[in-house]
């Protein structure tokens, strides 16, 4: 009966160590999305909430600015350029 006793204390303070080990992996990722929270508020604050929206159209950017037109992810298949189509932009070039 000792031993019995003894093996389940035993396991219950190995569950034990795990719940703390796994709280403060928890505690140490919800530190870090609060981190990324408060740069992400600082970079609103610091470039102001314009309420920018994508479906705007091609805008003039700043030299290293990101144009929001670009953002919209990957064309449809009907409305992505074919190949006489790349092939003229790149003879443009010439």
């Amino acid at each position: 009966m000792a031993a019995k006793l003894t093996d389940v204390t035993t396991r219950i303070y190995e569950a034990c160590g795990f719940q703390d080990i796994t709280g403060q992996r928890i505690t140490k990722v919800v530190g870090a999305l609060k981190a990324i929270e408060a740069k992400v508020a600082s970079i609103i604050a610091a470039f102001g909430d314009r309420g920018d929206t994508m479906d705007d159209g091609p805008r003039a950017a700043a030299p290293g600015a990101v144009e929001l037109s670009l953002l919209n992810g990957p064309q449809l298949p009907t409305a992505a350029m074919d190949q006489s189509d790349i092939d003229r932009l790149l003879a443009s070039f010439d």
